[in-house]
């Protein structure tokens, strides 16, 4: 909700990606359903494809490159889902370099 409602405070952020990463790091004890439910409500933070109106890209590519990177090593120990790698991937084209290398390393 923090990240919808676009809030500029990077401090509350990041420690919302620190806690995105323990809840994604416990998600291994979860089953398929509630994994499932986790990745459809990160999806949209990068981007999500609208019917007539194509690509419409999350609040992700708007955040500074260490929050951005926060969030990838959240999502990172997350279980794979494809939904959520192509939305990650279809994020990350105008990301600082660094914020795409680990992209990369964490949708390879």
């Amino acid at each position: 909700l923090l990240w919808q409602l676009r809030d500029c405070n990077l401090e509350a952020s990041l420690a919302a990606a620190a806690a995105l990463r323990l809840v994604c790091q416990r998600t291994r004890l979860l089953d398929t359903a509630a994994a499932n439910t986790l990745h459809a409500s990160l999806a949209p933070l990068f981007g999500v494809d609208v019917p007539g109106k194509g690509r419409v890209h999350g609040p992700f590519r708007l955040y500074p490159p260490a929050l951005q990177q926060a969030v990838l090593e959240a999502v990172a120990c997350c279980p794979r889902s494809p939904r959520l790698t192509r939305a990650v991937r279809a994020s990350i084209a105008d990301c600082h370099a660094q914020v795409r290398v680990l992209a990369h390393e964490i949708i390879a």
